[in-house]
């Protein structure tokens, strides 16, 4: 019973992975993405094919080298396939969900370096109070640091976000 159980599990997998790929990628990154490094994979295959062979080149790998090594794998299968990731986005992306826009999946805040998941809450949760109007707004409103914000702002995630609340009259 316990192998016809595997068995099974893995015909719906492949199923879902054949019929339903985007489905299936977000699920499995959103459960299983804990090494996911949106600085390789947002920077293309090329990137990712690199990274790939420094670790594979390792004697020796831990728990995370293993994890890292497995999520770039099937990031590279997914965009081989013809899909992509989005940036992580201040006004659209989810605290801990991959979702699914077109034929990509938007990246969410706490596969961001550094951004855990209750940071990553505090922006959904100051969001859906109302937008955010200013970089300076969502230092105020949610748990971000400076250093977390700076990395935001060089990732793209932060848009045309102005800096502060104040209007330039010139």
């Amino acid at each position: 019973a316990h192998a016809v159980a595997y068995v099974s599990m893995a015909y719906r997998i492949a199923y879902f992975k054949v019929h339903y790929p985007l489905a299936f990628y977000s699920a499995y990154f959103t459960i299983k993405g804990d090494q996911f490094d949106p600085e390789i994979i947002l920077s293309g295959k090329e990137a990712i094919k690199s990274r790939l062979a420094e670790l594979r080149s390792m004697t020796k790998k831990d728990v995370q080298d293993k994890n890292e090594e497995a999520i770039l794998e099937v990031a590279l299968e997914m965009i081989l396939r013809g899909f992509s990731f989005l940036k992580p986005d201040i006004f659209k992306s989810e605290a801990r969900v991959f979702l699914i826009e077109g034929n990509s999946l938007r990246i969410p805040f706490n596969k961001l370096p550094g951004l855990g998941d209750s940071v990553a809450e505090s922006i959904i949760k100051a969001r859906q109070e109302r937008p955010f109007t200013s970089m300076e707004d969502l230092l105020k409103r949610t748990k971000v640091n400076r250093t977390q914000l700076e990395m935001m702002k060089r990732m793209g995630v932060l848009g045309d976000l102005p800096d502060t609340e104040q209007f330039s009259l010139f």
